[in-house]
């Protein structure tokens, strides 16, 4: 579609649109396969906080000082892209919305079901446990405490109640999601159905619920984190940034992301594709020459003393886990290819 970018290179190929309109929904006993579905995760937030708004002196959002104004203005140009793709008719793709209840939301959701009819579906799963156990059963209920006896197992103390809680919310939404396209008469195949995330934030919602709705829905390929199609709100770093390479797979569906910062600086960050409540958090370590590499947090500030070699880098799972993805800054002499070399040479450990 236009502007859509397929491959993992920065730019990359336009996928072909094809001029179809929404259509009906196949009949009941011959449920028509997506290709493809495109995860919304609480999309268009910012544009509700505009100039004036009270909101934005308050530290639950101005968590630095002009965050609010600079996350308002990046989205101006990520809504002319979601409203020119989710605009864009294709026969063979479903949409899925994560809402937020924000402003943002019903006017993109109608958009969508104008291109897509009834492949557009809208999460109604709450993510209350009660009122989830409401809507989708005691069978849903009793995999969930299956999950949960499962992680114990495996992962022992180092359980957390946020994991929980991401887990269990993340498998509620994929569910009510694949159950309202089934009613819609709409199937897909997991083990080839494409899967692409916009929303935001970059490390937050648009991290912990496609990596973990990837693992619930039992994808091959995990979900495709689009960071052209989100909000880096969490990090003023990557708000300045733009992505050279993202998506590349690594061994165990790790995810690696090469960014280039405001000051032409590299930087890159390893994702986890899918993870479950029962996989255990990973690191990954690189070993570049000794002096060519800097950790850095999310305002790009060294947290090493001086350049180092070796690094072992966190794995993000998302904010609603401990499990942020460290960011590593190539010290201005190190080319992008070597760079990228040892990053792909990483090897990938658990905890």
């Amino acid at each position: 579609m236009p502007g859509l970018l397929r491959s993992t290179a920065f730019p990359g190929l336009a996928v072909a649109s094809v001029a179809l309109g929404a259509g009906t929904s196949p009949a009941a006993d011959s449920p028509k396969r997506l290709d493809r579905l495109y995860l919304v995760v609480h999309a268009l937030n910012w544009l509700e906080l505009v100039p004036g708004d009270p909101r934005r002196e308050t530290p639950e959002w101005e968590l630095w000082p002009g965050r609010c104004d600079l996350c308002y203005r990046y989205e101006q140009p990520l809504k002319e892209r979601y409203y020119e793709l989710l605009g864009t008719p294709d026969p063979d793709a479903g949409v899925c919305f994560l809402p937020s209840g924000m402003a943002g939301d019903p006017p993109l959701i109608e958009h969508a079901r104008a291109t897509f009819g009834d492949r557009c579906v809208v999460c109604r799963a709450s993510g209350d446990p009660e009122a989830d156990r409401q809507l989708l059963g005691e069978e849903f209920v009793r995999g969930l405490e299956a999950d949960r006896r499962r992680a114990e197992r495996v992962r022992g103390p180092d359980l957390t109640p946020g994991e929980i809680a991401a887990w269990e919310r993340s498998k509620a939404w994929a569910t009510d999601l694949q159950l309202q396209l089934e009613a819609s008469g709409y199937t897909f195949d997991p083990k080839r159905v494409e899967v692409i995330a916009l929303g935001e934030d970059w490390c937050g919602c648009a991290a912990t619920y496609p990596i973990h709705m990837g693992r619930a829905w039992k994808l091959r390929q995990p979900i495709e984190r689009r960071f052209d199609l989100m909000n880096p709100d969490c990090s003023p770093l990557l708000l300045g940034s733009s992505p050279l390479e993202q998506n590349i797979p690594m061994p165990g569906d790790v995810r690696l992301f090469i960014y280039r910062s405001a000051e032409g600086r590299l930087l890159a960050q390893y994702w986890e594709g899918v993870h479950g409540l029962f996989d255990r958090p990973r690191v990954a370590v690189a070993r570049f020459p000794e002096g060519t590499v800097r950790r850095v947090d999310v305002f790009g500030r060294p947290r090493d003393d001086a350049p180092v070699g070796t690094v072992a880098l966190s794995v993000g799972c998302g904010g609603h886990t401990p499990y942020g993805a460290d960011l590593v800054q190539a010290e201005p002499d190190l080319p992008l290819t070597d760079f990228r070399r040892t990053l792909l040479a990483a090897s990938i450990r658990a905890r």
